[in-house]
């Protein structure tokens, strides 16, 4: 089937120049799931750049609505001690979790806990930082269909992550706030947060059966790319150890 994408990403300089661009790339429906039922796709492709210096745009966010296949992480075991001695919180309320799943060395078999708040009574449920640290990816753009059954639009957005942040929280430790209501982002990259500063709204988008966040603890010493698609730890760690 042909899938059209949108992609932009958002810069902090001036000045600035606006790129529109169509493409059309030809995918392997066995691959790929897609819904016309989405209430939040953008169907304008939108490129903004810094013309003082294109080849290295300082994002803000990457936006898109593409479908990207990052690596599986893989399982680390014990937890850092330079993660243990920060000071952290559970992000976000919840009616039940999933835990993490995986075997020291080997890819994850789920890379970080999920926190599912299936009331459908509660309309909005906030995400706050774990931890105190800096914004260091933004992925935007990638719709829901649904929030209290399986989405089914465009489930790989942004690695099966759907709309997500990652915070660098000092000495290469991590977290990843994952599958994020279309539109509830408040923070950008760069943005220095404080532990328990609202960062967005629990969603459904991305790779979810059901209203949650997927939260993941993360260790990496390659620094994330704002302007790139969706990017993987070099190593995942169970979150719950923190708490």
């Amino acid at each position: 089937m042909f899938l059209f994408l949108s992609i932009a990403c958002t810069t902090t300089n001036e000045p600035k120049s606006v790129i529109t661009d169509t493409s059309v790339i030809d995918t392997d429906d066995s691959a790929i799931t897609t819904d016309s039922a989405s209430d939040t796709s953008d169907t304008q492709d939108t490129t903004t750049v810094d013309t003082a210096d294109s080849s290295t745009p300082d994002c803000v966010e990457y936006r898109s609505d593409e479908e990207d296949f990052a690596p599986i992480q893989v399982t680390g075991h014990p937890l850092p001690t330079v993660a243990t001695s920060k000071v952290w919180t559970i992000p976000t309320s919840f009616t039940s979790e999933v835990a993490f799943a995986g075997t020291e060395n080997n890819p994850a078999n789920h890379e970080g806990i999920d926190y599912i708040h299936a009331d459908t009574g509660t309309s909005v449920v906030p995400i706050v930082a774990a931890s105190t640290g800096t914004v260091v990816y933004v992925r935007t753009g990638c719709p829901q269909s649904v929030e209290f059954s399986s989405n089914t639009t465009l489930r790989e957005c942004g690695s099966g992550w759907g709309n997500h942040i990652v915070i660098d929280h000092g000495d290469q430790i991590f977290t990843r706030y994952a599958h994020l209501k279309p539109n509830s982002i408040q923070i950008e990259v760069g943005d220095r947060v404080n532990i328990s500063e609202h960062l967005a709204d629990m969603g459904n988008s991305g790779r979810s059966d059901l209203r949650h966040l997927h939260l993941e603890l993360g260790s990496s010493s390659t620094p994330f790319d704002p302007c790139a698609a969706s990017q993987s730890f070099e190593r995942v760690y169970d979150p719950d150890g923190l708490w």
